[in-house]
Parts: structure tokens; sequence; C-alpha cells
């Protein structure tokens, strides 16, 4: 009965990692300041979610805080790897896509912060960060164990991608 227990509790996080590789690669490049190679990866999950849609539901095996759209995260983290290199308009492109297919996902909104912060709009910055507050992300303790987490997670099930 303890075997059978662990195993139900094991192969969900197992399928994902299979299914997910690709997001959970990019995460860890992006972790590791490797936003281009990053964005590959994330741009081939999200080439294989939208080409395979049942792929969604397997966000269920495991938990997501800030969206249950797993679509809706690469873009978000399509969107972090491009503010990273500068490329604002593609950036603001992957939020705001990500926003429309999750309207709740506070993370693209404080991304947007940091964008607007950027291109030195304050009053628009501040805006992006009340709504991401508004919507459960403050970047408090909380976001920071998530966040934490989340980068556990990926470089568990990211397996092959070694740190420069």
């Amino acid at each position: 009965a303890t075997v059978f227990t662990a195993l139900i509790l094991l192969v969900p996080g197992r399928v994902q990692g299979v299914f997910y590789r690709e997001l959970f690669k990019g995460r860890i490049l992006l972790e590791q300041r490797r936003e281009q190679e990053a964005l590959d990866h994330f741009r081939n999950f999200l080439r294989d979610v939208r080409a395979r849609p049942w792929l969604k539901r397997l966000i269920w095996l495991s938990w997501s805080v800030y969206t249950p759209n797993v679509e809706a995260m690469a873009l978000n983290n399509i969107g972090a790897a491009n503010l990273a290199l500068g490329r604002l308009g593609e950036s603001e492109g992957a939020l705001g896509e990500a926003l429309t297919l999750d309207e709740k996902y506070p993370l693209p909104h404080f991304n947007l912060a940091v964008l607007q912060e950027m291109r030195g709009n304050r009053m628009l910055a501040e805006a992006e960060l009340e709504a991401a507050a508004k919507l459960g992300y403050v970047g408090g303790t909380v976001d920071t164990i998530v966040n934490h987490a989340q980068a556990l997670l990926a470089r568990a099930e990211g397996r092959g991608v070694k740190a420069t």
C-alpha cells in the first residue's frame, strides 16, 4: 500500500516533467541569465502546447499559485526574457497576450511595471504594480517562497541544462 501511494504521488510530477520539460529548461536558463537560450525553450513549449491543447490540462497534476493556464505562463516567461534582453516591444506583446489568456494572472502585470519603469513611465509602472498587488502578487515573503519553489521544480524537472 505504501509503494502504491508513493507511486500515485510521484507519477503526476514525472508526467508533467516529461511534457513540460521545455518550459522547465527555459526557467532554468532564465534564472541563469541566459535569456536568448531560454526563449528558444519557451517558444518550443508554446508551439507544442498550441499544437496539442490537451497538454494544458497537465497543469492540474501539480500546483500553480498564480495561473492555471500554462500557455499564459510560457508567454509571461517569454515576456520576461525579452524584457531582460531590452526588447521592450516584444516583451509587451507577450505579456499582453498572457493577460488576454488569463486576466487574473498577476506576474505579467509585475513585468509590465518593470517595462514601464524602463520606459520612464512611472505612473503606468505604479498602475501595473497596483494591478499585480490586487491579483495577489506583492513581491513579499510568500511570493519569494513561491518563486523559489517554482525555480526548484524547474531545476528538478529540467534535467540536462548545465549551470554556466
